[in-house]
């Protein structure tokens, strides 16, 4: 199960108060007058927090039941929900709802993605907003000399890899502990943003693209940013 070994470790290994700021100011005119949301791969809530700290109610959905253990006590103020976001069962509908940090590339079947968005369009209520964003192929040409990065995160010594194989990263998190080696893997897919914009729209959406949070692309931009409205 991905983020199992990783969840004890993720929010001092991947914590980022800047990224997650840039989040909230780039969301934050979109949800205005807001009042209800659901992020979908909350992980242990830190960004979902910041986006309720705009003025939303929010529930949070998690595969990994130990990510939504660590953000339980930290984030009392979130709803979690454990399940896979392509079918987790919902009882109620949303005013917005967001799939952030790349989450959507752990989906590695086309299928699943069309499957999912049509999930979030079927639970929005309408008007309702999608705030969704995905790694820019040009993350592919970022990893092709494998990265690496050494450290020391709660005391324990790790190594983090990525790297291209194809359409996809590979993720490879490696741990030294004091009871021996650890390690955990995960894979995510690219996809074609035109692709992505697609599917958005045929589901229903209507949609604007951002990259890295700006209306025009760069030649090194990490990520587009889709913006969905519920028809």
């Amino acid at each position: 199960m991905m983020y199992s070994i990783l969840a004890q470790y993720y929010q001092d290994l991947v914590n980022d108060p800047q990224s997650i700021a840039e989040y909230v100011d780039f969301i934050a005119p979109f949800v205005s007058g807001k009042t209800s949301g659901i992020d979908f791969g909350c992980g242990t809530g830190e960004i979902t927090h910041a986006i309720a700290c705009l003025g939303l109610t929010m529930d949070g959905v998690d595969l990994s039941l130990d990510m939504i253990n660590c953000g339980i006590t930290q984030y009392p103020d979130i709803h979690f929900i454990q399940g896979n976001m392509v079918d987790v069962a919902l009882d109620k509908t949303y005013d917005c709802a967001f799939c952030l940090v790349d989450t959507l590339n752990y989906l590695l079947d086309e299928a699943d993605v069309i499957r999912f968005i049509q999930h979030v369009y079927d639970h929005l209520n309408p008007k309702g907003i999608f705030i969704l964003d995905a790694h820019h192929p040009n993350r592919l040409n970022e990893f092709k000399e494998p990265f690496i990065e050494e450290g020391w995160v709660d005391g324990v010594g790790y190594q983090w890899t990525i790297a291209t194989d194809g359409d996809y990263l590979n993720h490879h998190f490696a741990f030294y502990t004091d009871h021996g080696l650890i390690n955990e893997s995960h894979v995510q897919r690219i996809y074609d943003g035109k692709w992505l914009n697609q599917v958005l729209t045929d589901v229903g959406f209507t949609t604007t693209t951002y990259y890295d949070f700006r209306s025009n692309p760069s030649l090194d931009c990490e990520k587009y940013d889709f913006i969905g409205v519920k028809s």
